[in-house]
């Protein structure tokens, strides 16, 4: 079980706004304590329990498992959004629209089941992470989902829900933990952060949490006890590093102390009540720091900074240890037109981009024969990636499409095939490729195929097509809306 979120404000959503304001800057304040209507003496803070926490966790599962819909529907706030992913598609929703789209699901018998549940329980509210695996007559899925629960009145409701990742047929698992060895990712937060584990356990770190970023994803870290962590990740402070951009080499150094590293993209109403709007104060960047923390414990990486940089570090992705020789770099160029031809067309050919047109056909009006990656004037980007003259190259072929808001036709897909003379070979999952943008790439493993540094982690072979086996994922809890 993952460590309690020890006496932090948890997000108390607002109403998501149908196109959200420009993001203020973040310094800002706590949470203000509720006040009864008693002369305006504060009232004393609702905390919630662990235990409450399982139980409305153990309903939701219940009342979609015996078909009542009413019951579902009673444990939503009326401020509430949604983020459904099946496969590539992804969709987001107001309260009424996931109302509708969940009423569609109900017409059906479903089994839904939680695992690896974890719960951070505190005032006014809680986050419950669990990887969800949903089974309704022949669809199958699998994948993490997360849950954010404010109090109306005295009861949970949900807030916010959101599927982080779908994997059709439930067979791909939770990404694999990063091995300590010769690669890592590298993260920018006003300085790079070497990723050394994706998977912090409770005890690794202690002391109070300090604010390292307040840009679009808050960052805030505290110190690891070395005695703690694995002898394999202990062993890893004063390794000489080389890190590198989407280029080639950027910059040397050496590896300083670990720290846990947690990130979190908060809500718009967070960063106003942090902002000290509506006359309450701002709040410090300790308070920030420690509200951020709790808020963050999904987002959580054991990292460590570059000491002793000889170099300029801007833009770097990712870190090869010095002693294990020169990283290789692909590095992407515009694909020649026939080359790029080819390449979209065997992605059209694929039954995850059928899926998508049949959806985009069903759902969206528009003039006959129209391609759903072409909606609006909009072209699939093709690139080509090369290891020098003499390595290997890899065609990715990048869609992403939106139709209006939420609960609106969205469909994305990146697939990757490798250019072998005249032939172009498949990489991807032909069935659910996922959905990613390359910001560098590499041959992280040595078996000369490509790696792929995105925002989410890295996609790397696995078995015989590729996967998001190195997580880097953080809560994500703005409205989509």
């Amino acid at each position: 079980m993952r460590q309690r979120l020890p006496g932090a404000t948890i997000l108390a959503l607002l109403a998501c706004r149908s196109e959200p304001a420009a993001r203020p800057p973040r310094p800002a304040r706590p949470a203000a304590t509720a006040t009864a209507d008693t002369g305006g003496a504060p009232a004393a803070p609702a905390v919630v329990s662990e235990a409450a926490v399982r139980a409305f966790l153990d309903g939701w599962l219940a009342a979609q498992n015996q078909g009542d819909f009413e019951r579902y529907r009673a444990l939503y706030a009326a401020r509430f959004s949604g983020v459904k992913r099946v496969g590539p598609r992804r969709a987001s929703y107001d309260h009424d629209q996931w109302m509708v789209d969940r009423q569609r699901m109900f017409r059906d018998a479903m089994r839904v089941a939680a695992t690896d549940v974890a719960v951070s329980a505190g005032v006014q509210g809680a986050e419950l992470r669990f990887t969800q695996d949903f089974t309704s007559g022949a669809f199958h899925d699998q994948g993490p989902k997360h849950l954010s629960l404010v109090l109306e009145g005295s009861a949970l409701r949900i807030a916010r829900e959101e599927m982080l990742r779908s994997e059709l047929g439930g067979g791909a698992g939770e990404p694999a933990q990063i091995a300590p060895g010769g690669f890592f990712p590298v993260l920018d937060h006003h300085a790079p952060w070497v990723v050394l584990s994706t998977r912090p356990e409770a005890g690794w770190s202690r002391g109070a949490p300090t604010l390292v970023d307040q840009g679009q994803v808050v960052a805030t870290r505290q110190e690891a006890v070395a005695s703690a962590l694995p002898p394999a990740l202990s062993a890893l402070q004063g390794r000489q590093v080389v890190l590198y951009t989407d280029q080639g080499r950027a910059c040397a150094g050496t590896l300083g102390a670990p720290s846990v590293l947690r990130r979190v993209d908060v809500h718009f109403g967070t960063e106003q009540r942090w902002n000290g709007e509506e006359g309450a104060p701002r709040a410090t960047p300790a308070e920030i720091a420690q509200e951020a923390w709790g808020l963050g414990e999904g987002g959580a990486l054991l990292v460590a900074p570059v000491d002793s940089r000889q170099g300029s570090c801007d833009g770097a992705r990712w870190a090869r240890a010095a002693d294990a020789g020169e990283g290789v770099v692909f590095v992407q160029r515009p694909a020649p037109a026939a080359l790029a031809a080819a390449a979209l067309a065997r992605a059209r050919a694929l039954p995850a981009w059928a899926r998508l047109q049949r959806d985009y056909v069903a759902e969206v009006q528009g003039p006959a024969g129209r391609r759903w990656d072409e909606h609006g004037g909009q072209r699939p980007a093709v690139a080509l990636w090369q290891a020098g003259a003499a390595g290997r190259s890899f065609v990715t072929v990048r869609s992403s499409v939106a139709v209006g808001g939420c609960g609106e036709y969205a469909g994305a897909l990146t697939v990757v095939l490798e250019s072998v003379g005249p032939t172009l070979v498949l990489q991807s999952d032909p069935e659910d490729p996922g959905s990613f943008e390359p910001l560098a790439a590499t041959d992280a493993d040595g078996d000369g195929a490509v790696d792929f540094l995105t925002t989410a982690g890295v996609w790397r072979r696995r078995g015989t097509v590729l996967r998001l086996v190195e997580s880097l994922a953080h809560p994500m809890l703005d409205c989509d809306c």
